[in-house]
């Protein structure tokens, strides 16, 4: 017998997303996860606009960095401050809430 659990789960039912336990109905499960790579936020440095992702900002901030501007993924998390960057509540592809707090505890406040 194979069991999963609700949490991470995306699918519409009730359950999802909580961390309850149940038994996969002829071995396979019916939790369904998210594969989608989160739009995080809109960026508008210079003369570019675009929307971006978690690794392109990761890029954005190596590129900073090696110039010598010395920033850290939490300068952009915590509402962009004065990095031309507005970030999303929502992933505008999935619908999903983006977690800010996860985010920034997952890349730190050291430079990348």
């Amino acid at each position: 017998m194979k069991k999963d659990n609700c949490k991470d789960c995306v699918s519409k039912c009730e359950h999802a997303g909580k961390d309850r336990e149940f038994v996969c109905i002829d071995g396979v499960s019916c939790k369904v996860e998210n594969t989608c790579e989160h739009i995080i936020g809109f960026s508008y440095p210079y003369e570019e606009c675009d929307i971006v992702t978690l690794a392109e900002i990761k890029e954005d901030i190596e590129r900073e960095n090696a110039l010598g501007i010395k920033i850290t993924f939490a300068d952009f998390a915590d509402n962009g401050g004065n990095f031309c960057f507005d970030r999303f509540e929502f992933c505008p592809r999935c619908g999903q809430r983006i977690d800010w707090e996860r985010l920034k505890k997952e890349n730190g406040n050291d430079k990348l």
